[in-house]
């Protein structure tokens, strides 16, 4: 017996029952309660609405930040050519500057004014939602530190803007990177607060930043605080990459039960620097939806089925038991 989507997908299908729960016993209940075990799952396939088209995008960004929001303008155009209603961009978007030198901090931009950006590169980006009807992820954005002690410090930002322009969440990475000839704490003033941005489609997005990847907790708190999708825009070391991204993803979409979109850089930014890419998508369960190949910048489009989360949440409980 195979069920079918609206689309003529098989999305079930049951090939036999045991003898020993034929519906032809009238009035067995333990012939009711089997059948309605295994048809659950089905039923609940065939009453979904259609998932929410969002988009994920891969990049090489490198040290001129109006070619890079040249890029993000393309990157942006795809998603909205196959009616996506969000993209999602790797760390380092806007500039990927030169490890060693004060490169970022020359370009980085306050978000303290009342317009929420005093500068002119989230002007840009809220112009690209505009004229695309898109809402925009970008994670690392250089955020200059305001006050006397920031004076030569930025944060690592992860910004989330709306279809109108505005900035609505911002999130300061705590988690910072020191390895190799990479020290992200040179410069970095790391944040002290959490963040999970509300959208009126549904999706209730946890924010972090690429090196957070690494501690479990944070998400944990991040579901807590009701996110159901988590974002992991990210710029991985080639070697750490290989090593770990893949189960690092698949390890917080599985103990969160969430979705996890994690875009990343991918390939040689400059002589000192170079990342793995590979941009994944995983669904609550742990399969891997999306996998982004290539050292181009790429976009894919695709659905997100937030009903999804719910099902797994409420069929393999775990919430309860965190706390043990």
């Amino acid at each position: 017996l195979s069920f079918f989507s609206a689309s003529g997908q098989r999305c079930h299908s049951v090939t036999a029952v045991s003898s020993s729960f034929r519906t032809s016993e009238p009035g067995n209940p333990r012939c009711l309660v089997a059948l309605q075990a295994l048809y659950a799952p089905v039923l609940l396939a065939m009453s979904r609405t259609t998932g929410l088209r969002v988009s994920i995008g891969q990049m090489c960004s490198r040290a001129s930040v109006e070619q890079n929001l040249i890029e993000i303008d393309g990157l942006a155009r795809a998603a909205q050519s196959e009616a996506s209603k969000m993209l999602f961009l790797p760390e380092n978007a806007c500039f990927m500057g030169v490890p060693g030198t004060s490169m970022s901090l020359e370009v980085a931009e306050s978000l303290d004014d009342d317009s929420g950006a005093a500068g002119t590169i989230i002007p840009r980006l809220g112009e690209i939602c505009q004229r695309y009807k898109l809402w925009l992820s970008v994670g690392g954005f250089q955020e200059k530190v305001s006050g006397e002690e920031g004076v030569g410090k930025i944060h690592n930002t992860h910004i989330v803007i709306d279809d109108g322009g505005r900035i609505v969440s911002r999130y300061r990475k705590i988690h910072l990177f020191d390895y190799k000839h990479l020290k992200e704490s040179l410069l970095t003033v790391p944040g002290t607060t959490t963040e999970v941005c509300e959208t009126p489609f549904g999706l209730n997005l946890g924010l972090s930043v690429c090196f957070d990847l690494r501690f479990p907790s944070l998400y944990q708190r991040l579901r807590e605080q009701g996110a159901n999708v988590m974002l992991i825009p990210a710029a991985f070391t080639v070697d750490t990459g290989r090593a770990h991204w893949e189960t690092l993803i698949r390890a917080r979409a599985i103990e969160t039960q969430s979705w996890v979109i994690a875009a990343a850089q991918s390939g040689r930014h400059n002589e000192k620097r170079e990342s793995y890419g590979h941009g994944m998508v995983v669904d609550p369960w742990g399969k891997v939806v999306v996998c982004l190949k290539g050292d181009q910048a790429s976009v894919e489009t695709f659905e997100l089925d937030i009903g999804l989360v719910d099902e797994v949440r409420r069929r393999f409980v775990i919430k309860q038991r965190l706390s043990m």
